[in-house]
């Protein structure tokens, strides 16, 4: 297999077994100059920590319509009175969990429907401010403290499809989803193993990723068994032995 640096430098690797577990990429909005917020303004997870810094008078954005972003929103609005959703559709189309939905309305979150956000604005690399499009209205600056971006995540794993490892969804295929004889964590292609956000029916937990790349290693090691001869590849028994690769 061929490694490749950030830089561009290239590096031919040998191993008897490849443990893919790149994860997953979350999806961008689109407003101009997104990137350039990006760590300063502009976050693509909320954890609890995010909303213990959240003071009442701070103004936080989330987007999205899953149920991803309608937890996030009722875990701000817990800390503060300003929180806006900005959904491109409805509510009430969207694949949120009705339960969320109704906690959204008596949350006194205000929901922005049939809106997204045109453009980042910010000051010495912060971002201070966004501006709201909504069709037939004009652009509505709205001043933030941040902005959570929640509306998904995709795999990197074109780079898969020349290995001829299957995928589903655009994830990684393992175990019965290959085959009924397939091991967990095994791909269609023998001594090819993945673990983490980029398994197809992967739990996209932290904790669930630890796990699943512990017991990956567990596969590999089975795989193993009875297989001595791919431990003296190329003579070299230390690369053989297994090459995780991680983005």
């Amino acid at each position: 297999m061929t490694a490749r640096h950030d830089d561009g430098r290239s590096v031919e690797l040998s191993a008897a077994a490849v443990v893919v577990a790149c994860g997953v990429a979350a999806r961008r909005q689109g407003g101009k100059h997104e990137g350039d917020y990006e760590g300063r303004g502009v976050y693509y997870m909320a954890l609890p920590a995010d909303a213990g810094q959240v003071s009442k008078d701070d103004s936080v954005v989330v987007v999205g319509a899953g149920d991803t972003a309608g937890r996030a929103a009722l875990m701000f609005a817990q800390k503060s009175t300003k929180v806006t959703l900005v959904v491109r559709g409805t509510l009430e189309g969207s694949a949120m969990l009705r339960q969320l939905v109704a906690r959204m309305k008596q949350s006194g979150i205000k929901v922005c429907e049939k809106t997204e956000i045109a453009e980042y604005v910010g000051t010495n690399g912060r971002l201070t401010d966004v501006r709201l499009r909504t069709p037939n209205k004009p652009l509505e600056t709205l001043p933030v403290r941040a902005v959570y971006v929640l509306i998904g995540a995709d795999p990197d794993t074109k780079w898969l499809q020349s290995a001829n490892v299957q995928l589903a969804k655009g994830y990684v295929a393992t175990g019965t989803d290959v085959g009924p004889d397939v091991p967990s964590y095994a791909t269609s292609v023998p001594g090819v193993f993945a673990a983490g956000d980029v398994r197809y029916r992967g739990v996209r937990r932290i904790a669930m990723a630890a796990g699943e790349g512990a017991a990956a290693a567990l596969a590999v090691h089975n795989y193993f068994t009875g297989r001595a001869q791919l431990l003296q590849m190329n003579g070299d028994t230390a690369n053989a032995a297994l090459c995780a690769y991680y983005a």
